[in-house]
């Protein structure tokens, strides 16, 4: 397997994550735009099962042999990868991990698809970027706080940083780490004595 190269914040929060779990086995993760599979390689070795996506499975197509990974091929800016006839279609995930990457209509979705009590590790480009390289075009450049806007309401934020960073390259980022907390329903109290 290739060296893994993992986000030290997808690390740090995912990590955090596991811990509560004394078995993995049942943890679903979705790698969205993958990319060569850097956090894909690094979920299966912790013996989770993997989803990964991208338009272009070249990166990862050496880990087609793992049992515990389902390699997806799709451009998920032409077709939402949970609608008909997907391999995702019905599925939750315990985890979604998304690097590099911003496309906004997917946001919905992403959210949607976290099963209760599951965490969304985002990290992506943010304006200033296009000082320090690729990407340049706003678009795909995430505005100040848009991710907390995104989440707000939604989800509950554990962690959120926006700013300069220089490692592994220099770069202006966003980074969200937030959980899918759903709120029971209040308990009617009756009084059944006569």
């Amino acid at each position: 397997m290739k060296k893994i190269n993992i986000s030290p914040w997808v690390q740090r929060f995912s990590e955090i994550y596991l811990k509560k779990y004394k078995s993995t086995k049942k943890i679903k993760v979705l790698d969205l735009a993958c990319g060569s599979g850097r956090h894909s390689r690094y979920f299966i070795k912790k013996k989770l099962s993997v989803f990964s996506v991208d338009k272009n499975i070249s990166g990862i197509r050496d880990l087609q042999t793992r049992s515990n990974i389902s390699i997806i091929e799709a451009d998920i800016e032409k077709t939402d990868p949970w609608s008909h006839p997907s391999a995702l279609k019905g599925k939750k995930f315990n985890l979604i991990v998304v690097t590099n990457y911003l496309f906004r209509p997917l946001f919905p979705s992403i959210i949607r698809n976290l099963k209760k009590n599951g965490m969304l590790i985002y990290e992506t480009f943010s304006e200033g970027n296009e000082k320090y390289g690729h990407p340049k075009n706003l678009d795909f450049l995430l505005k100040s706080g848009e991710l907390l806007k995104i989440v707000e309401k939604k989800l509950h934020v554990i962690a959120f940083e926006e700013g300069y960073i220089e490692n592994p390259k220099k770069a202006v980022v966003q980074r969200i780490c937030a959980k899918k907390i759903i709120k029971s329903k209040p308990q009617k109290f009756i009084d059944h004595l006569h």
